[in-house]
């Protein structure tokens, strides 16, 4: 279960942020941030090397996740950032509707969330990997596994993952693409 969220919902998510960032295929309007090439390949890379070090060997599986912690720390303060973006900087848009509005704010509630739901559930995964709580034959770790299972996962499964998806969802196509578009007449507060 963990690399079914970790695997595919954690590069999925690093997309869309791609995506909300500006960088959709076409030639970027603006400089490319490095911070969020970071996190990509961090993350991206991390996945797997977690996963061959939970089925390989301690030695590759502390160091990778704590790479991947930092990945996903580094990915948390872009989905606070543009959540907290979405519900208080006025909006440049076509006319929309008042509920286009509201999606668009509760989308950014949504990404707040997500990003605030990584900070503590990746410190978590940090500290259980650190602490020699994680591995092959751990039996006297600082954080208990079922502790690990429970807030971990559900912090990752609820906080993260569901609501980083919903905040993409709810995000109006229009209002998306004008907050990249040159061609945008009106400010909606």
């Amino acid at each position: 279960a963990h690399f079914h969220f970790a695997g595919f919902a954690a590069p999925t998510v690093v997309g869309l942020m791609g995506r909300d960032i500006g960088f959709r295929g076409e030639p970027p309007t603006q400089k490319r941030p490095w911070a969020y090439s970071v996190a990509a390949c961090v993350v991206m890379a991390g996945v797997p090397l977690v996963a061959a070090g939970i089925a390989l060997s301690r030695s590759l599986e502390t160091p990778s996740a704590i790479l991947l912690g930092l990945g996903m720390l580094q990915l948390s303060g872009f989905l606070m950032f543009s959540g907290l973006r979405r519900l208080f900087r006025p909006v440049v848009a076509p006319p929309l509707t008042a509920f286009e509005r509201a999606r668009w704010r509760v989308s950014g509630l949504c990404l707040f969330v997500a990003g605030f739901s990584l900070v503590g559930s990746m410190m978590l995964a940090i500290a259980f990997a650190v602490t020699g709580s994680a591995g092959h034959g751990a039996t006297d770790g600082l954080i208990p596994y079922a502790t690990m299972a429970a807030f971990h996962g559900i912090a990752n499964a609820i906080g993260f993952a569901t609501m980083a998806f919903l905040g993409f969802f709810l995000s109006p196509k229009a209002l998306e693409r004008a907050e990249h578009g040159p061609e945008v007449e009106d400010v909606i507060p």
